[in-house]
Order: structure tokens, then sequence, then C-alpha cells
């Protein structure tokens, strides 16, 4: 009698078929428990440290995508538009890096003289704080800066104050006269002595075509002269002729009365 025991699955395989076990039928066999093979547990590849020089737009874009290489680290190694990276580990991959974590750094604050309150830094001893509650929040002028340090504390209603730590110091102060300024002497630069200068020839004016239009003109006025001439000659004459005749006249009158 054949005893067929079937398909048995092991655990981390595919299935496979068993093939039957022949036995005696006065005898059969007890089928055995079969053995779980043991797996030894594959050690992952330990990552490199030194990474590979990748091309991309940015780190996080090389890295992700697993850019080309740039064995020399050039830029010109990458495509158009991308540059070249360094220490881009193999893992990295196909993964976004995460970004180092920097730390905040602790802003410094300025550090006042002794003796000397801080201008603004809220507190009741600041030389501003002090200027608001004495004018009772009406304040004209409150200024503190520089160094020397300027310091004015003025009210709306004219009056003026000071406090202990914030005396002012700058020369622009009131009751303070400003620093004269040094002024070097200055040598005066000796007088350049003029040089006489050649002066060019007076240069001949070439006749204009407006002289060539005037001699047309002149010519029609010389004409019209001569017309005139000729007309003053003839009444001349006749102006000669009309005294002839009245000294005629003249006479004969002259003559018939002495007769």
């Amino acid at each position: 009698m054949a005893l067929n025991l079937g398909t048995v699955a092991l655990p981390g395989y595919r299935k496979s078929a068993c093939s039957g076990v022949t036995g005696v039928a006065s005898t059969p066999t007890t089928p055995t428990t079969p053995t779980t093979p043991v797996v030894a547990p594959s050690t992952p590849a330990t990552p490199t440290t030194q990474g590979m020089n990748r091309c991309g737009k940015d780190y996080n874009n090389a890295a992700s995508k697993c850019g080309t290489k740039c064995p020399r680290g050039q830029d010109s190694e990458c495509p158009s538009g991308e540059f070249c990276y360094a220490a881009i580990v193999d893992t990295l991959c196909g993964t976004t890096p995460t970004p180092p974590v920097v730390p905040p750094t602790t802003p410094t604050t300025p550090t006042t003289p002794t003796g000397q309150a801080p201008c603004d830094d809220g507190s009741p001893s600041a030389c501003k704080s002090q200027c608001q509650v004495k004018c009772g929040y009406k304040v004209a002028v409150n200024q503190c800066w520089g160094s020397p340090r300027y310091i004015e504390c003025k009210c709306t209603d004219g009056s003026s104050y000071t406090f202990t730590g914030c005396a002012c110091e700058n020369s622009q102060c009131a009751g303070k006269a400003p620093a004269t300024p040094v002024i070097a002497p200055t040598t005066a630069a000796p007088k350049a002595v003029p040089t006489p200068s050649t002066a060019a020839p007076k240069a001949v004016p070439t006749p204009s075509t407006s002289t060539t239009l005037d001699s047309a003109k002149l010519k029609t006025i010389s004409d019209s002269i001569a017309a005139l001439r000729k007309q003053a000659a003839e009444l001349n004459a006749i102006a000669n002729q009309l005294e002839a005749t009245l000294l005629a006249t003249s006479a004969e009158l002259l003559l018939a009365v002495s007769e």
C-alpha cells in the first residue's frame, strides 16, 4: 500500500511537492516531522563612509537620485545645470539625507561699561525708561545713542532731565564745545607763468552769396537814381525857360510904363 505524505511547507522557502513513500502494507511507517533548516542571518554590508562624488542640482538631489559620478570633483563632469557634490554615501542613494542639526547660537548681549545705565534694554533703570517715567510718558525728545553716548530727555512741556548713569558725553551734547578739527597748512601752488599766445591771423571774409544778390538790388537802385536825375534835369530846363519868359515879360512891362 502506498502512503502519500502530501506537501510539506518549510518556513522561508517556496512550497515543493514531496514524492510518495512506498512501504509495506502490513507495517506502515510513521511519518517523521521534518526539521526546520536553520538559515544564518545575512550580515548587511557596511556602508562606506568615504562616499562618492556625484552630480545633482544640490546635495539632497545628488544623494536622492544617486546622480552621475564625478570622480575628479569637477562641475564640468556633470550634466548641464548640475554640480559635483562630495561624500555621497552609496547607502544614501535613493533616500533624502537628513540635514545636520545645527544648535541655535545664543546672541551675545552687548555689555554696558561700569557705572553706565543701559540705553534701552527694557529695564526700569534704562535711560529711555527713566525719561518716559519722569515725563509721564509725554516725551518730546528721548535719545540715547553713539559712543561716547549722546543722551537727551525732554518732555512735551519743555522740561529737561538727566539721570545717574545716563550722562551725555558726546561732543554734540548741550554745553560741550565740539572738537576743533586740526587743519593742516596747505602749500600754495606756484603761480603758472602765462605764456604769450600767438594770435592767429584774421581770416579774410569770403564773399557770400548774399553779396551777389545785393548787386542786383544796387543796379535797380542806380537805375532809379539815374531816372530821377534825368527828370530833375528836365524840370530844371523848364524852370529856366519860365524864368527867361518871366524876365522878358517884366522888361516889356517896364518899357511900356516908361513910355
